[in-house]
């Protein structure tokens, strides 16, 4: 599921005339965040993509970790289907 939205992203990034930068997050504690997508300016998106029927605070520590130690003006995102792909 991750991929199919990264691959979404990336395909879309192509279009605007922004170069953004995609990468994975994981901390030694077992932080992780699916999608942290950087632009130029230094302003942050992070992005969770779940497959489940609802999602809940535990799912949702990566945006709340890296929502406290980026800048005030970044964004968190989280992406959630229950549907499932073939």
């Amino acid at each position: 599921m991750e991929s199919l939205v990264l691959n979404e992203l990336l395909r879309q990034a192509t279009t605007i005339d922004e170069a953004l930068t995609f990468a994975h997050f994981r901390d030694r504690s077992g932080i992780e965040m699916d999608i942290v997508v950087e632009r130029p300016d230094g302003r942050v998106m992070a992005i969770g993509v779940k497959s489940a029927r609802s999602v809940n605070q535990r799912d949702a520590s990566g945006l709340s970790f890296l929502r406290s130690v980026s800048a005030s003006d970044s964004s968190a995102a989280s992406c959630s289907t229950q549907d499932h792909l073939p």
